[in-house]
């Protein structure tokens, strides 16, 4: 390729001037020298090969999808250097200015690409336009690399001056070789809406991240940014947290978006957004040049990037939470760059699941995703990503239009190596984490932590009356406040991590404010042991964390009673109110405990102590709407799992001598009793019940059984096994599909009837 001098040289004057607008990536602020010398010298500009910027942008819409880089730039290789290119000019100290000039017509914006980046100590590198509006700088030895590139953001403008200051002292030391010229022949600068896409470019059913649909996803936000990719395109990107929460610098993306680019190339921009709902001027000087390919894989079509150095403080960046479960979301937020835009929020639903990838439409009136959404992350219910945006295809008034988003839980071991999968890189300690909530490196360095406590139920608290926590060592007192009006009291604390509490709850039961208290220490259930004393006890981790407990009525501690934990799978309940409450009640609705989804996959866990021996009955309620008082629905014969239900629905239990886990599944319309009971010749009877959260049949009582079989409804024999009289039998039903079985047992040479079972 080569190059000619502008015919007409350009003549810049060189005084001092102040800039509008100075960036980096990361740049260690400064002014170009040149900007502060008063002699005049003349710069000539190399002049780029013609750009048609409407021939460029009318062979991009034949590609016109979601499956790449949103292509911004044509970009052209060039070989100019420090020793082929530009002029030097001596200073009176000895000090040393290199400058080049480059030109290429018609260009909204130029960003350049160093093929050879390695600056001495006390040199600096600066890039301005031609009327020194615009500049980026100074670099210097900080932004060194071992690959030894140094990719740029963009410099408004069709011409920009490329200023290299070396000192004396450090003379012929620096090595500077520009790679590759990028000519914009999109405006990514403008702000209205035009033929040429670009800033304020995404179709109008977008919505700006600061709108008000917006409003609860301002962390997740913050992870977001534009990756610029090799020096022409974007793609949209999420700066990921680990379970070390440590600050790696890891970036989830496309893997279509990188090809087989190394990173090196690659530009991080964050915070390119609209500060209000209204389209309004960005900032675009957050930038980290420089990336690490980590990991990659076409099934999930993921890519995990680390960027050359931690975003600083400044950018105000927040490392993403994630999760690896199998169950689709209750809600699926996407923040991303449609069309190299804005920062845009939108909401998708749920249109199944394929091996790799989510399947999702845009909601009604909430946003899309559109060409240069690639990348763009996809968090649920929780604020936790589950994948980034694969593809797919439409605009605003496409009501067929599909979105296909790479499944997190697939690319966690993505091919079976750290090249191929996320798990190594974003579990570096080997926890085997289902999840990880975010990292924020600005927040406040003791973890927050908020103590929880729900008083509904309790009738003897003095109106008005104050309800608190004390904490042991440091010997201290803390009001809890009801600040909804729901019952529930919270007080939150900064604390060290690592620090071991003791703690109980006090609350005032009667007039008298100095002696008119009762402290409940063992009444409580929730999710921390209690100590030989009765108090709670916990251990602060380096993560901001709630700690909820409810107070039921008077129990004992017993240290040594089994924990049982009651579990329901509720991701086949329709009619679960968003938000809405799952309990456990124990005979009736004022001796209850409360279930929590912690792990966002729609089963709700509940633990606490029971005495052994004791007979339990229980039923499962769950909350259908908006009325926390009255919208309820007791599911009681409802469900299926271990224990059988009796005449008027209640489950029961008889507490055993061991931890127990009582799985069971909410699904719909109550069917006939799921719990088979039937006799076997000379021994008490047995039963024969179907599993879901495990799916397996387990019999009980089965010791005199030698043999089972397995058939279909229609005679097929599926399952064949010998069980050696064992107490109880548990058969794997997975390799079954949904229907009716028929399971019959053989005691030594005798064979009783068949016992039915609905999967």
């Amino acid at each position: 390729m080569s190059f000619r001098a502008c015919s007409a040289c350009l003549l810049i004057i060189l005084f001092y001037f102040s800039p509008q607008h100075a960036r980096g990536q990361i740049a260690h602020g400064g002014t170009p020298y040149g900007y502060a010398l008063k002699s005049a010298v003349e710069i000539s500009f190399l002049t780029m090969p013609k750009v048609d910027n409407n021939a460029m942008i009318a062979r991009d819409a034949y590609s016109w999808n979601k499956s790449g880089p949103y292509n911004f730039g044509e970009k052209t290789r060039v070989n100019l250097g420090l020793d082929n290119s530009g002029f030097w000019r001596t200073l009176e100290n000895g000090d040393r200015i290199w400058n080049l000039g480059i030109h290429s017509s018609g260009a909204y914006s130029i960003n350049l690409i160093f093929s050879e980046y390695e600056l001495p100590a006390g040199a600096r590198l600066f890039i301005y336009n031609e009327d020194r509006s615009d500049y980026i700088g100074g670099f210097d030895y900080r932004n060194n690399k071992a690959h030894g590139k140094l990719a740029t953001s963009l410099v408004r403008g069709e011409a920009i001056i490329i200023e290299y200051y070396e000192p004396a002292s450090a003379k012929g030391l620096g090595k500077l070789r520009v790679g590759s010229v990028t000519h914009a022949y999109r405006d990514v600068y403008k702000v209205a809406k035009s033929l040429i896409p670009g800033f304020g470019a995404a179709d109008p059913c977008t919505i700006n991240v600061h709108c008000p649909q917006g409003d609860e996803w301002q962390d997740e936000n913050r992870s977001v940014l534009m990756l610029m990719v090799n020096g022409s395109g974007f793609c949209s990107a999420t700066l990921v947290n680990n379970s070390s929460n440590d600050g790696s610098p890891y970036v989830l993306t496309a893997n279509h978006c990188i090809g087989n680019n190394d990173g090196s190339e690659f530009v991080s921009l964050f915070n390119y957004e609209s500060p209000v709902c209204e389209n309004s001027y960005p900032r675009i000087d957050q930038t980290v040049s420089g990336t690490v390919v980590r990991a990659k894989n076409k099934a999930s079509d993921f890519a995990l990037l680390e960027m050359s150095e931690s975003p600083p403080a400044n950018y105000n960046a927040l490392y993403s939470g994630w999760t690896r479960s199998l169950t689709p979301p209750t809600r699926y937020i996407c923040i991303g760059h449609p069309s190299g835009d804005m920062k845009k929020w939108n909401e998708e639903v749920h249109r199944g699941k394929e091996f790799g990838y989510w399947r999702t439409s845009p909601k009604l009136s909430s946003g899309q995703t559109e060409y240069g959404s690639s990348g763009s992350g996809v968090w649920d219910q929780n604020g936790r990503l589950v994948g980034q945006l694969y593809g797919g295809s439409g605009w605003c008034d496409d009501v067929n239009l599909i979105n296909y988003w790479g499944r997190f839980d697939r690319s966690w071991e993505g091919g079976g190596s750290d090249s191929t999968g996320l798990k190594n890189w974003l579990d570096p300690a080997g926890t085997d984490s289902m999840y990880v909530d975010h990292f924020d490196p600005n927040a406040s360095s003791d973890p927050e932590i908020t103590f929880q406590l729900n008083m509904a139920y309790v009738e003897d608290l003095f109106e008005g009356g104050v309800v608190r926590l004390h904490i042991e060592e440091p010997d201290a007192w803390v009001a809890m406040a009801d600040t909804s009006g729901d019952g529930v009291y919270t007080c939150t604390l900064d604390l060290d991590p690592g620090t071991e509490l003791s703690y109980f709850f006090s609350y005032q039961n009667g007039s008298d404010s100095v002696n008119d208290y009762l402290d409940e220490r063992p009444g409580l259930l929730g999710k921390e042991c209690v100590d030989d004393e009765g108090n709670r006890t916990f251990t602060v981790e380096a993560r901001n964390q709630t700690l909820p407990a409810v107070l039921f009525a008077s129990c004992l501690v017993y240290p040594e009673l089994p924990e049982i934990t009651y579990q329901v799978d509720m991701n086949e309940v329709d009619d679960l109110y968003e938000g809405g409450g799952v309990w456990v009640s124990f005979g009736n609705w004022d001796n209850w405990w409360v279930m929590r989804d912690d792990d966002g996959d729609g089963i709700y866990t509940a633990t606490g102590l029971l005495e052994t021996g004791t007979n339990v009955k229980y039923f499962f309620g769950y909350q259908t709407g908006p009325n926390d008082n009255s919208d309820y629905t007791g599911e009681k014969q409802q469900l299926r799992g271990l224990e059988c239900a009796n005449a008027v629905g209640f489950r029961l239990l008889t507490v055993p001598d061991s931890d127990l886990t009582i799985p069971v599944v909410v699904y719909g319309t109550c069917r006939q009793a799921i719990t088979q009971v039937f006799d076997l010749p000379d021994v008490e009877p047995a039963s024969l019940f179907y599993n879901a959260i495990n799916d397996q049949v387990l019999i009980s009582n089965a010791s005199e059984v030698e043999h089972i079989e397995v058939f279909s409804i229609t005679g097929q024999l599926l399952i064949d096994m010998d069980v050696n009289r064992q107490e109880t039998i548990q058969i794997n039903t997975n390799s079954l599909k949904k229907g009716v079985f028929v399971v019959r047992l053989r005691l030594e040479n005798k064979r009783i009837q068949g016992v039915k079972f609905l999967k």
